[in-house]
Parts: structure tokens; C-alpha cells; sequence
């Protein structure tokens, strides 16, 4: 064995050794989280202090400028105190375009043939949407997601069940995707949702 060879060897040996005593590398952070909303914390129309509080613990890395975000739920949802909960009903998307931020995604769900079409559509500006575009929504929220790469929040609206009807029945709801822009919370994509667990009430 040549000296030379046997340096090559000392020298990948070494190498190796290094390699073993290198710190395992670091887990990244999961950057999205969903997070089930208790009832009693689901109220828009009520002081969301201690919802805020909570979201911040549950969503991480943790959200920034919450309490506007919460504000801008009230905006949409409740009267213009902020303090009563207008209920499940159709609102026009144009009474709120101040708080879009475009491009808009908007859901629509079509059946044909008995099959059901989940059809997507971006609007990029507010002279691009049809005259009449309405969404049903309520006072309540029982799940939000937070994806923290994207800057992005959603909540989710879900329809009261009238208690007469059979608890089989379905029930719809609304979610509501936001967009963070210079640390101000926006309104970016509506997703009507066809089929969730009823909330009685």
C-alpha cells in the first residue's frame, strides 16, 4: 500500500468520523394548523378577546395582527356595533369589496349527471366580478386554518340546523380564506361548503 494511498484512506476515514458527529439536523416547524373552535369560543359577535388568546397559542408560528383579523370577521357577520349575530343568511360579496384583496377565489359547486363539480374561479379585480355574487354566512365559526408560509387564514361558517329537523339531515356552511398584506388581514376566497356536521342552534 502506497503512502499515498494510505493517506486517501486516513483522510475519507476522517471524514466519515465528522460526518457521524454532526447534530442530528433540526425538524422545520409545521407551517400549517387547523384548529377545532370550541362553542363557546365561536361567537364573532362577543368580545373575541379570549378567542384571540387562544389562536395564538394553537396557531403556530403565531399569527400576527389577530385582533384586526377577528375585527374584520365582525365586519362581515354581525351588525354594525359588532354585537349581534345577524344569522345564517345571503350576503352580497359588493357590499364588501373594500376588504378584498385581489385575485379573489371564488367556489361554486355545479351537479351534472349526479356528479358533483367543484368549479374555481380568480378574479383579479373588482370590475371582473359579476354584478350579483352572494354567499351564505353567520355569526359563528367552529374551525380556522393557518398556513404561516402563505400568510393566509380561513375560518369556517357553519350552517344552524333547525332543531325540528332529523339529525341526519345536512347542513352547509361557509368558509372564508384571508390574505395577510403589510400586516393588514383581507378578504381572498370564498368556498361554499356543501356537506359539514350540523351545529344546532
Amino acid at each position: 500500500m502506497t503512502r499515498a494511498f494510505r493517506l486517501v484512506i486516513r483522510t475519507a476515514a476522517a471524514a466519515l468520523a465528522a460526518c457521524t458527529m454532526l447534530p442530528a439536523a433540526a425538524v422545520a416547524p409545521a407551517t400549517k394548523n387547523t384548529y377545532a373552535v370550541p362553542a363557546e369560543l365561536g361567537s364573532l359577535c362577543t368580545d373575541t378577546t379570549r378567542l384571540e388568546h387562544v389562536l395564538a397559542t394553537k396557531l403556530q408560528p403565531q399569527p400576527q395582527a389577530l385582533d384586526q383579523w377577528t375585527s374584520l370577521l365582525r365586519t362581515l357577520t354581525c351588525d354594525l356595533a359588532g354585537k349581534q349575530d345577524l344569522g345564517w343568511r345571503r350576503v352580497p360579496l359588493r357590499s364588501y369589496t373594500t376588504v378584498v384583496s385581489y385575485p379573489l377565489t371564488w367556489v361554486e359547486y355545479q351537479t351534472r349527471g349526479g356528479k358533483e363539480r367543484r368549479i374555481v374561479r380568480n378574479y383579479r379585480a373588482r370590475s371582473q366580478m359579476p354584478q350579483k355574487l352572494e354567499f351564505w354566512l353567520g355569526g359563528h365559526i367552529d374551525e380556522v386554518q393557518y398556513d404561516a408560509r402563505r400568510h393566509t387564514l380561513a375560518a369556517r361558517f357553519p350552517a344552524a340546523r333547525n332543531p325540528q329537523d332529523p339529525p341526519s339531515a345536512g347542513c352547509t356552511g361557509t368558509r372564508l380564506s384571508f390574505r395577510q398584506q403589510q400586516g393588514t388581514w383581507f378578504l381572498s376566497g370564498i368556498d361554499p361548503l356543501p356537506r359539514l356536521p350540523c351545529r344546532l342552534g
